[in-house]
């Protein structure tokens, strides 16, 4: 009884991330094929923004998701005082948009000689 009382008195930090919650499909019949388990999540895209600093800290968080959004929850654990605002789609786009890697090929550097051309006189 006493190592009971311990473990429901114990206080410790839990460490989440959050989670995608709907409705469970519909159990699969034994005389059909066993589908994937990919197609049961509702979830089709998601990306996350972060900014740091010293006083706070801002996550941005967007889900693309299929189906009715009354059977769907996103949830992210938070302490308590946290400010939590809707943001516009526009604002990770550009973001989106600014941000991709470029990729350029590299120059030939002048390096002297013929460089390749030759005009036969």
């Amino acid at each position: 009884m006493t190592m009971g009382l311990s473990v429901i008195a114990e206080v410790r930090d839990a460490s989440a991330c959050g989670g995608c919650f709907h409705q469970a499909p519909p159990p699969q019949q034994p005389q059909q094929p066993q589908q994937p388990t990919e197609e049961s999540s509702m979830v089709s895209d998601h990306r996350m923004v972060f900014s740091l600093s010293r006083h706070q800290t801002v996550l941005w968080d967007q889900i693309r998701y299929n189906g009715d959004p009354k059977e769907f929850a996103w949830v992210l654990p938070v302490r308590p005082g946290t400010r939590v605002e809707l943001s516009r789609d526009e604002w990770i786009a550009s973001l989106d948009a600014t941000t991709q890697p470029t990729i350029r090929q590299p120059q030939p550097q002048n390096v002297g000689g013929f460089q390749g051309g030759f005009d036969g006189r």
